[in-house]
């Protein structure tokens, strides 16, 4: 099941220098990633719908971000809501006040669907259902990201993202990195580590086998 909508918008700060650190785990653990989105902190979604995105809609958003100086923030520190893992952006009355500006001029899309009274800025790393930290690895995906931070990012720009269904995953891997984690829970799941008696050790001298084949015609 997507994790969106098609035609779903969404205005996010994304953080390309967080994702050394929490890529493999989105992976694992954040349904978005396998879409396509980014480690990134949310402004506003959902934003207007993908029909209602004309000409004006987008120089509104140009004019409303262009006129904000950027700012840098930091993420120091590892936080929990109900169902999701993140990180902590500080100081983030600044993250806050774009999406103060964003539902200001657009008042018919509040954050989330009017569901939360108070929108707090964060990094999601794992968010159920479904993909949510098992609650006895909670403390060691907690204390994974800790080590690696903190993280800063110099927020210049917010982008736009539109939502139109594509699972990248059901055509390959983006990475090696994305490859390797997920033969890793293919080959350290429940099924694989009982028809081996045990959950096999992979690392970095585990040796592989590569196949490439060659389409010489249809028959």
């Amino acid at each position: 099941m997507a994790p969106f909508e098609i035609g779903e918008t969404a205005l996010v700060v994304e953080v390309p220098s967080a994702e050394p650190l929490v890529r493999g785990l989105r992976e694992r653990y954040d349904s978005s990633a396998a879409y396509g989105m980014p480690a990134h902190v949310t402004v506003l979604y959902p934003f207007l719908p993908r029909e209602r995105l004309d000409d004006g809609v987008l120089a509104a958003l140009r004019d409303l971000f262009a006129a904000r100086r950027p700012f840098q923030v930091a993420f120091g520190g590892v936080g929990r809501f109900p169902g999701v893992l993140h990180l902590a952006p500080e100081p983030d009355d600044p993250l806050r006040k774009l999406t103060e500006a964003a539902v200001g001029r657009w008042p018919e899309a509040p954050p989330y669907g009017g569901r939360f009274g108070d929108v707090v800025p964060h990094l999601t790393v794992a968010e159920g259902p479904g993909g949510e930290v098992s609650g006895e690895a909670v403390a060691g995906v907690a204390a994974d990201l800790a080590a690696g931070l903190p993280i800063t990012t110099l927020v210049s720009g917010v982008t736009l993202r539109v939502f139109g269904g594509e699972n990248r995953r059901a055509e390959g891997f983006d990475t090696v990195a994305q490859w390797r984690a997920a033969h890793e829970r293919f080959w350290t799941g429940p099924e694989m580590s009982a028809a081996l008696r045990g959950p096999p050790v992979i690392d970095d001298d585990t040796l592989i086998v590569a196949e490439r084949f060659r389409l010489r015609g249809l028959l």
